[in-house]
């Protein structure tokens, strides 16, 4: 229920704003406008898809979408997302032989 309603806040926001539906002109779009309420929105709904995936076991998803996020936001405002991204890419640790 989390991922969907979260899905269509993302969805709402990219039909009112006109967002593109391809990353590499979405990035642009969205580092320039970060600080505007509806962008801020999508850029949270879209960290919390991210988290959403994690817990659901999407661990690939949920990595792209916390790596898109960290790029955009250098302060980590937008729900923790470079946290996630640190802790699914963190290497296994070694057992103690």
């Amino acid at each position: 229920m989390a991922l969907s309603t979260a899905s269509q806040v993302i969805n709402n926001i990219k039909d009112s704003e006109n967002l593109p539906d391809n990353w590499e002109q979405l990035q642009p779009v969205l580092s320039s406008r970060k600080e505007d309420s509806q962008i801020r929105l999508y850029l949270n709904a879209y960290a919390a898809s991210g988290l959403v995936l994690a817990k659901l076991g999407d661990i690939e998803q949920a990595k792209t979408i916390c790596e898109r996020i960290k790029e955009i936001d250098v302060n980590n405002e937008f729900a923790g997302a470079s946290i996630l991204f640190d802790i699914l890419t963190r290497p296994p640790e070694e057992e103690d032989e």
